[in-house]
C-alpha cells in the first residue's frame, strides 16, 4: 500500500472512529413520554415532551426533567413531581397510589443499569429515611450524593440494548411509605431516576450492591423493557 492509500485508509478510519463516538448514548431531548397517576392530585393519563423544563400537568401538580452524566457512558435522567400548593401527592392517603413514566426514548440502544426514588418536603430530601417494604437499597442520592439519600438500585448486570425505557413506583395504602420515615401528609414531592449505560461501552462495576425489592405494598421496579407495538 502507497503512502497516499495508507493516509486515506487512517482517514476513513479515523472518521469511522469519530462517528462511532459522535453515536453515543444519551437521552433524547425533544422526544416524548407518557405519564399515568393513580391516586396523584391527578388521576389518568398525559403525553409530555422531554424538554428539561418544569411543566404544570394539571393546577396542582408539575414535573420537572433533568438529565446528569455518570462517568463517560452512562447518564441519569431524574423526575420530579411537586404539588403547587405544598399538599400531600395522594389525594387518598388511605388508598394506592402509582406512577408510571413510560417511552422515554434514548438516541442509541442503551442498557439499563439502575434506578432511584426518594421523596422530598419543599424540595428537600426526607432524612433520615429506612428500608421497607423489604426494599433496604439506601444510599447517597446519586445525581445529588450531598443532599441526601435515596432508595437506590444498581450494579445488577446490564440489560439491554433498549431504544426506550420506562419507570414505575407505587405504594399501597400510599401511608405505607410511613414506615421508611416518609410523612405521607406533608411530604410533597417524589423522585424517580432511571440510568442508561452506553450499549458500546464496558458496564464498570458498582461498589453499591443490588438491593432487595419486594414487596408488603411498594415496589420501585424501573427500566422494564418497552413493549413494541
Amino acid at each position: 500500500m502507497t503512502k497516499t492509500r495508507r493516509g486515506l485508509a487512517l482517514l476513513t478510519m479515523l472518521l469511522l472512529s469519530a462517528a462511532a463516538h459522535e453515536a453515543r448514548a444519551g437521552w433524547m431531548v425533544g422526544s416524548s413520554y407518557q405519564l399515568d397517576f393513580t391516586n396523584f392530585p391527578v388521576d389518568g393519563s398525559t403525553t409530555a415532551t422531554l424538554d428539561l423544563t418544569t411543566k404544570t400537568v394539571n393546577t396542582n401538580l408539575t414535573v420537572t426533567e433533568q438529565i446528569f452524566q455518570d462517568g463517560p457512558s452512562s447518564q441519569w435522567i431524574d423526575f420530579n413531581f411537586e404539588t403547587i400548593d405544598g399538599g400531600p401527592l395522594a389525594s387518598n392517603l388511605n388508598g394506592t397510589w402509582r406512577i408510571d413514566v413510560t417511552g422515554v426514548d434514548v438516541t442509541t440502544p442503551a442498557l439499563g443499569s439502575g434506578f432511584y426514588f426518594y421523596w422530598t418536603m419543599n424540595g428537600a430530601p426526607v432524612t433520615p429515611i429506612f428500608p421497607f417494604g423489604s426494599f433496604g437499597g439506601i444510599a447517597p442520592i446519586p445525581t445529588d450524593p450531598g443532599a441526601g439519600s435515596a432508595y437506590v438500585v444498581v450494579g445488577f448486570p446490564p440489560y439491554g440494548p433498549l431504544s426506550s425505557f420506562d419507570a414505575f413506583a407505587f405504594s399501597s395504602p400510599y401511608s405505607f411509605i410511613s414506615s421508611g420515615g416518609m410523612d405521607p401528609a406533608t411530604v410533597n414531592g417524589f423522585h424517580v431516576g432511571i440510568r442508561m449505560t452506553d450499549a458500546q461501552a464496558v458496564p464498570e462495576p458498582s461498589s453499591l450492591a443490588l438491593a432487595g425489592v419486594g414487596g408488603l405494598g411498594l415496589l420501585g421496579r424501573a427500566l422494564k423493557r418497552r413493549r413494541r407495538s
